[in-house]
């Protein structure tokens, strides 16, 4: 017999302390004025990376059909990813490009099957449940080199390029550079720093396969992103992206608009983002990215950013704002600092910024990240802009019953997470917090008997109008399935499920709880 990991749907008893009810359908079909419609719905956040792969990391191929099988199966009806753009190494959050695609996600099989390889590759030896980046990386830049050869540019390609040359080409001249001189940009001989240069117009005259190349593997990217999307959409699940709200010090979007940017003249960063200590650190975080230039975005009429979110909602069906409160004001620290103590608030035309998106675009399906230190104005700001918020259940159980996060004090425009990915997993962190804290937990939840199970249904029956849950947690893993820890730089973002994982076996009893919770 297998565990049962929802006994009160199963068996059709309620819990012995029932978590709160789900609220009745006008709660959750009428939205306030200004806010953004939510159809109630749960889903799971899941990485590409970590979807079972043969090929070293997840991507694009068979196995992201194969979970949106089992997500269809189960009752859920959202995915969410963390970003898909190019990072620096193993942290999708330090983006090399505020749009290209990470060429890691890649589906050899989609290769095979567009006659872009002629054999399937030979593989290394990859690990089942880790992600080795360099191995992986190495790989598929070896396969993407290959493809390229096999491939003949025709009229899609070629109008591909043309509707994103106001980033591809920055890009492509970015990647070519890096290439062939390393990182970091500030590095590189005087004449290529600056792309409207004589070198730089040399450097492409001479290396025009190189810069195709490039071109070619964000075609092949983001087609396999349509054609997976579109296989979402068959099946009812929406996809929520994830932005980061800064790019990486050493990106394409800082070499090429260093106008943008709070630079030195040397191109370093004059200042870097972070956040002061919360909860997550004592010392605050230093990201390390520069920080923007307000003013001149805005005289420029947020082009950059019409840009950037633009390309996110043809992606995603909703996008995940990181760090959105750094649209009221960003923590501003001194480069240089080895803390982010020392950091100071700096205030940002964020209303103005959304007025021209709006026009804009519309629609601006945004959830907002607005975790840490939120004071009231900043959460006033969300709320004018209509945004949903987001809640996390580890955080509920401290306190008193005035604590935001309890499901009781939720508003319905809001998304709650039993966990993120900076969280540990349900496991991990139940058997970490003190006694105190498991009687809490224990006074909202009953007799703790299965916590993955247990937490899961208490967000389901909140009020909010989205419930997500890492894949870790409907697996039922430790701590050693964390997929990452803020402030720390090793061993992060290396989780991945093995062949055949994807929990088929579980999708029945999720699907009865989304029915129960009118989720479904």
């Amino acid at each position: 017999m297998g565990t049962n990991y929802f006994p009160e749907i199963i068996t059709g008893r309620l819990p012995r302390r029932p978590a709160q009810a789900p609220p009745t359908e006008v709660d959750f079909l009428q939205p306030k004025e200004g806010e953004i419609k939510l159809t109630r719905s749960g889903g799971i956040i899941l990485h590409p990376t970590a979807i079972p792969s043969p090929y070293g990391a997840g991507d694009f191929g068979p196995g992201a059909r194969h979970f949106i099988d089992f997500l269809a199966s189960a009752g859920m009806s959202l995915w969410q990813v963390l970003p898909l753009q190019q990072s620096a190494f193993d942290s999708p959050y330090d983006c090399v490009s505020s749009c290209a695609g990470n060429p890691l996600l890649i589906s050899v099989d989609g290769l095979l099957e567009k006659k872009l390889l002629r054999k399937k590759p030979v593989l290394p030896n990859f690990p089942q449940n880790k992600l080795l980046y360099r191995r992986a990386i190495s790989f598929k830049k070896k396969v993407l080199k290959e493809a390229f050869e096999n491939f003949k540019p025709d009229k899609d390609f070629e109008d591909f390029c043309g509707k994103n040359s106001a980033w591809l080409d920055d890009y492509c001249d970015f990647m070519t550079l890096t290439e062939k001189y390393g990182s970091p940009w500030t590095k590189w001989p005087a004449g290529l720093r600056m792309k409207c240069s004589e070198d730089m117009s040399r450097m492409r005259k001479n290396n025009v396969r190189r810069i195709t190349r490039h071109k070619f593997i964000q075609w092949v990217f983001f087609r396999q992103w349509e054609d997976l999307r579109g296989y979402a959409q068959k099946k009812g699940i929406k996809i929520i992206g994830d932005m980061p709200m800064f790019v990486s010090r050493d990106s394409a979007d800082v070499w090429a608009q260093r106008e943008l940017f709070l630079l030195k003249k040397s191109g370093k960063p004059e200042f870097i983002s972070g956040v002061p200590p919360d909860y997550f650190s004592k010392n605050g975080q230093t990201w390390g990215n520069p920080i923007y230039k307000w003013k001149t975005m805005k005289k420029k009429g947020f082009v950059w950013w019409k840009q950037r979110l633009g390309l996110a909602f043809q992606m995603f069906d909703f996008v995940r704002i990181d760090h959105f409160r750094g649209f009221y004001s960003y923590w501003k620290i001194p480069a240089g600092r080895k803390t982010a103590k020392s950091g100071k608030w700096a205030r940002v035309p964020g209303l103005e910024l959304f007025a021209e998106l709006k026009k804009t675009f519309n629609f601006t399906p945004v959830i907002a990240e607005d975790l840490g230190y939120i004071p009231k104005p900043v959460k006033k700001f969300r709320m004018k802009l209509g945004f949903p918020g987001m809640k996390i259940l580890q955080f509920a159980f401290s306190g008193g019953p005035k604590n935001h996060f309890l499901p009781a004090n939720y508003e319905r425009n809001c998304v709650v997470y039993t966990g993120t990915h900076d969280n540990d997993t349900l496991l991990g962190w139940y058997s970490s917090i003190s006694d105190y804290r498991k009687r809490i937990v224990r006074k909202n939840l009953g007799e703790v008997t299965d916590i993955n199970s247990q937490m899961m249904e208490f967000a389901m029956r909140s009020k909010a109008a989205f419930a997500l849950f890492p894949m870790q947690d409907i697996l039922s893993l430790g701590s050693k399935a964390r997929f990452n820890m803020p402030g720390t730089w090793r061993g992060n973002w290396k989780w991945r499920m093995g062949e055949d994982e994807i929990p088929f076996n579980k999708a029945a009893r999720l699907k009865k709880l989304c029915r129960l919770t009118r989720r479904y």
